[in-house]
């Protein structure tokens, strides 16, 4: 209600209104006004909302302890749909671990007579011991990828809980002479939860807390997840004691596992991330190329796989990045592979360029903080970088790399033509590709292997 109203609805009885205060709350809105002919302040609720009920009361308390303090507005716009999916797959993900759990148990000797103390925790220190060596493999090798494609790995941390908790139910019980080695693979694939779980989730909460508010809005994911938990848990042990047939608790295991996958498949999705990652470039890319338009976050949002599939594997012992080995379609570029950050030895060795290719690529490129090198008989475009390179010189530098490669290849219906022949891309690019850019998207996250110093290469000139 804007200040007129409440002047209107307040004639006769107040002069003016001295302050209005909020706290993020459209409904705890108050302004103070001055009696007209009292030397008092009245303190007036904005939204003129009756007294609140026991039950409102109580929702509002609720509200408190298990949302963020000033939601909606407070967190992304996501966040509400991304909770309740999350809440939905955590559920049964409990009430599945919780029916494993008793397999587990049975499998190091509990309730059985002849199995000692010492036995059953030595296995158990031993299947721990193996999750905790998976965990710190498993972060040495994909770490640095788990921020950038979050939405991937999230799915594949639940997805492969779901196959851990399937050895332990399904297979275990057929095969409690090898208990150890069976808990020892099913406790290494939850380390790898554990890990991509973890990282993922501190991902998406500094995505969700807009209000410098993360410690905020990762503590109230806590105490939702573990709210959750215990109610899971409770459900869990009551399908224990009515659930004694292997083969039902096989079908009830079904039924919750194809839940919690469904439910973090459409979590994921509904995700809303703002910046580049090497999926939502190249859908960006893609549809600049056949449509000459930039995509919404939303819309590259929605495109973007969220399933983690086979990479090309690398052709030399030398580390390098794939930025993006295909458009997303993967009709143009096929096998071909766009190589960011490689080292200056690969990218100037005699089979992918001569020397008088090399200078006339280093004047070519002696303005810009990246250099581009094709190699036809691999099937690479590789990207060097400059130290002093921004993020906008790297999306511009994969854009020149994908039009010279299709440039290459013969794609005659794309618009790349106009940039190569008419001399229009920095025009085209300015305008479009890096307006929508600086409006619609941060800094893209993309993993880079190493840089170059454009100026080292001068000397071969």
């Amino acid at each position: 209600m804007g200040l007129r109203k409440i002047g209107e609805f307040v004639t006769g009885f107040y002069k003016s209104v001295l302050i209005t205060e909020t706290d993020g709350h459209s409904s705890n809105d108050v302004a103070y006004l001055k009696y007209s002919d009292k030397n008092a302040v009245l303190k007036l609720n904005l939204s003129l909302e009756p007294k609140r009920t026991i039950r409102q009361k109580l929702a509002n308390t609720l509200k408190g302890i298990f949302l963020p303090e000033g939601y909606p507005e407070s967190v992304s716009q996501d966040y509400t749909e991304y909770q309740m999916w999350d809440t939905l797959q955590a559920c049964a993900s409990t009430i599945t671990g919780t029916l494993s759990t008793k397999v587990i148990l049975e499998s190091v000797g509990v309730g059985k007579n002849e199995a000692s103390a010492v036995s059953a925790a030595v296995t158990w220190n031993i299947k721990q011991s193996s999750g905790m060596l998976a965990g710190i493999v498993f972060a040495w090798l994909v770490s640095s990828g788990l921020d950038m494609n979050c939405k991937r790995w999230r799915l594949f941390a639940d997805v492969v809980n779901d196959l851990a908790m399937c050895i332990e139910l399904i297979v275990l019980p057929f095969f409690f002479d090898s208990a150890l080695p069976i808990l020892c693979v099913s406790t290494a694939l939850k380390a790898l939860v554990g890990v991509a779980g973890g990282a993922t989730r501190a991902a998406i909460t500094q995505h969700q807390a807009i209000n410098q508010n993360m410690g905020d809005v990762s503590a109230k994911d806590g105490s939702q997840e573990t709210c959750v938990n215990l109610i899971s848990t409770f459900l869990g042990l009551g399908l224990i004691s009515l659930v004694s047939d292997l083969r039902l608790t096989w079908g009830v295991f079904f039924v919750l596992t194809l839940l919690h996958i469904f439910a973090n498949y459409r979590a994921v999705k509904c995700l809303n991330f703002k910046f580049f990652n090497e999926a939502r470039l190249a859908i960006a890319v893609e549809e600049y190329l056949t449509n000459e338009r930039v995509p919404s976050p939303d819309e590259a949002n929605q495109k973007e796989p969220v399933f983690v599939l086979g990479r090309p594997k690398p052709t030399d012992d030398v580390p390098h990045c794939h930025l993006s080995f295909s458009l997303s379609s993967g009709k143009w570029l096929g096998s071909h592979r766009i190589l960011v950050g490689r080292p200056l030895d690969v990218l100037t060795s005699p089979e992918v360029i001569a020397t008088f290719q090399l200078q006339f690529l280093t004047h070519l490129y002696k303005n810009r903080n990246f250099i581009i090198f094709l190699n036809c008989r691999r099937d690479e475009t590789m990207v060097g970088l400059s130290k002093d390179h921004s993020q906008r010189d790297l999306v511009e530098a994969y854009f020149h790399a994908i039009c010279l490669t299709l440039a290459v290849k013969g794609a005659e219906k794309l618009i790349i033509s106009k940039f190569l022949l008419e001399d229009e891309f920095e025009l085209q690019f300015s305008s479009s590709l890096r307006f929508s850019i600086s409006l619609s998207y941060r800094s893209p996250k993309i993993k880079i292997h190493r840089v170059i110093g454009i100026e080292i290469i001068s000397i071969f000139c």
